[in-house]
């Protein structure tokens, strides 16, 4: 579905040089990582497993990006057709999953995590840095957490907000956490730095809270082991990122304040 709406350009595959010195230095070791460069349009294959409702399966699919703030991940089931897509076009991010025919959506979520993160230079381009294996681009300074085996960099107010671990000898992304106001997990990326010009993610294992709400006596997690088999630099048409609930689906807003 998504080749009829991208060029391909040229698999980058092989390291091209060496990470970043090792800093011993918490600040140090954020500004190394805060000035690694954001590629373009890249688009990403990946196989690997999908984990919900006490079933596995096997999964492969695509991962889109532009940066800053446009993405789109689409898994698909056994059979071919979509099991999962979540994406953004920079406005809202909707993820649908086809087992249930359900949708979620966040409204207007780059303003909704700019109050989250208590920073204007935040929004739906934090979310697109995680998923790139990157550290946010937020201008204000984040709490720094040490004297564990990695630092933890937490930006955000109350116990809302994004967190990430950094690797302290390369400067690549390791974890990445979204909260919601009530300390809820919202989104958890545990990302392998790969090699290549861009050393974009080998691999990516994203976790996401499919039913967490007040009424809810548990919390279905979907969870997502994904491999990568190469990155490649594309040239997407705008449509390649938009994503509407199919017909007849369930919709369920997704909020990142506390629940009422």
């Amino acid at each position: 579905m998504l080749a009829a709406l991208l060029l391909v350009g040229c698999l980058h595959t092989a390291p091209s040089g060496p990470l970043p010195p090792r800093a011993e230095d918490p600040v140090a070791l954020l500004e190394l990582a805060q000035h690694d460069p954001l590629p373009g349009a890249v688009l990403g294959a990946f196989s690997g497993l999908l984990h919900s409702g006490g079933k596995t399966l096997p999964a492969r699919g695509s991962l889109m990006v532009q940066a800053p703030s446009r993405f789109r991940l689409e898994v698909r089931g056994p059979i071919g057709g979509a099991a999962l897509v979540v994406a953004t076009s920079g406005d809202a991010i909707v993820g649908w999953v086809a087992s249930s025919n359900t949708s979620w959506v966040l409204a207007d979520a780059d303003a909704a995590l700019k109050d989250v993160l208590m920073d204007d230079s935040a929004g739906v381009a934090s979310i697109v840095a995680l998923v790139l294996g990157r550290v946010p681009r937020v201008a204000t300074p984040p709490v720094v957490r040490v004297g564990m085996p990695t630092p933890t960099y937490r930006w955000g107010a109350s116990a809302g907000g994004v967190e990430v671990v950094l690797d302290p000898g390369s400067a690549r992304l390791t974890r990445g956490e979204v909260f919601r106001e009530d300390g809820a997990t919202l989104l958890q990326i545990d990302a392998t730095p790969g090699g290549g010009p861009d050393f974009l993610p080998r691999s990516l294992e994203v976790r996401v809270p499919l039913a967490c709400g007040p009424d809810d006596e548990a919390c279905d997690v979907l969870h997502a082991e994904l491999r990568f088999d190469g990155w490649s630099r594309i040239t997407p048409e705008p449509s390649a990122f938009d994503f509407a609930p199919p017909e007849g689906s369930t919709v369920r807003p997704v909020e990142l304040g506390k629940p009422d």
